[in-house]
């Protein structure tokens, strides 16, 4: 982040590597409410936390998430691994791009963000990437 004419310039992007997960609901057990997304929210902040600001935006935010799924061995061919000319660049199935963005979003809340009600646009997309992971590029909305 960096000051500019009408306050604070927000341009913040990185990638966690891993598999992207979706955010699942809470559960309600015998012992009350549980978060079974609680542990990999605080993995995935974990690895976040580099590119964190020094506080928490306040300003409506603009925020794009690519989430890069490995491709299956059926996406190539032959022994030197060569991509097949119809592999698809989109991923189409399971998780649900809602529940991913969700995921993150939950994540970062508090950390990035001082609430997420302040996120004014999102795009995300499900790729099939040679790189795993979840792509995330936070800015000012324009």
């Amino acid at each position: 982040m960096s000051a500019g004419k009408g306050g604070w310039i927000v341009d913040i992007e990185f990638l966690v590597p891993g598999n992207p997960q979706a955010l699942k609901r809470h559960r309600t057990g015998r012992f009350g409410n549980y978060d079974p997304s609680a542990v990999a929210k605080e993995n995935f902040l974990l690895l976040a936390l580099e590119y964190r600001p020094s506080a928490p935006v306040r300003e409506a935010l603009q925020v794009a998430m690519q989430f890069r799924f490995s491709r299956p061995k059926s996406h190539f061919r032959g022994k030197n691994h060569e991509l097949r000319a119809d592999a698809p660049y989109w991923h189409t199935g399971r998780p649900d791009v809602d529940n991913l963005q969700k995921f993150v979003m939950d994540a970062l809340n508090g950390t990035f963000w001082h609430d997420d009600c302040i996120i004014a646009s999102v795009k995300a997309e499900k790729v099939y990437h040679t790189v795993p992971g979840i792509s995330v590029h936070i800015q000012d909305p324009s």
